[in-house]
């Protein structure tokens, strides 16, 4: 069997070159962030870290480790009180996003939903072509038993039309020489 491969990027493991590319381009956003942050003015340290966190903008294990070095330093800090601080959304963002490994119970409890969902779907749809299936059938009863002429029974129905019209040309026909036997033509 071969070796699974691994992915790295700023010193984390990743198992797709996509979740190791994703680290790699939040590495590039933190450099910038640090690059522009003054940590001496922590009420702009505050700002840009509740920002950040509610803009989801750092999702990997490296982004996560960032805010999480901001938290601390934040908390730290006697001049911020906790209920400023947002906490870091780890679980909601970080682990709804594609681009992050995940366990095989989440992978399996997400294919079940998926797989629950499907059924559902399915059994629906079962009943939606039972219901269309029955509304056939009855349409097809409903035409084989009425009386006017349709795709059905148009031939049967021409045919006894014109064996009356027949019938009824015999009988006038047969009157019309009895008259003429009477009169004596």
């Amino acid at each position: 069997m071969a070796a699974k491969e691994i992915y790295e990027a700023a010193g984390f493991s990743f198992p797709s070159k996509e979740q190791a590319d994703a680290a790699a381009e939040e590495e590039k956003k933190i450099y910038y962030i640090k690059s522009r942050l003054n940590k001496s003015d922590i009420q702009s340290v505050l700002v840009i870290y509740n920002k950040m966190i509610k803009g989801n903008v750092l999702t990997t294990p490296v982004g996560v480790a960032f805010l999480k070095e901001l938290h601390d330093e934040l908390i730290k800090n006697p001049a911020i009180s906790q209920d400023q601080i947002d906490s870091i959304p780890f679980g909601a963002s970080y682990m709804d996003d594609d681009r992050v490994p995940k366990s095989r119970e989440m992978i399996l409890t997400k294919k079940n939903e998926e797989l629950e969902s499907c059924r559902t779907r399915l059994r629906i749809c079962g009943v939606v072509i039972a219901g269309l299936l029955l509304c056939i059938i009855a349409m097809f009863a409903i035409t084989m038993k009425s009386e006017n002429p349709n795709i059905l029974n148009y031939e049967t129905a021409i045919q006894n039309k014109y064996a009356q019209w027949e019938q009824e040309l015999t009988e006038r026909e047969k009157k019309v020489r009895a008259k003429e036997q009477e009169l004596g033509y």
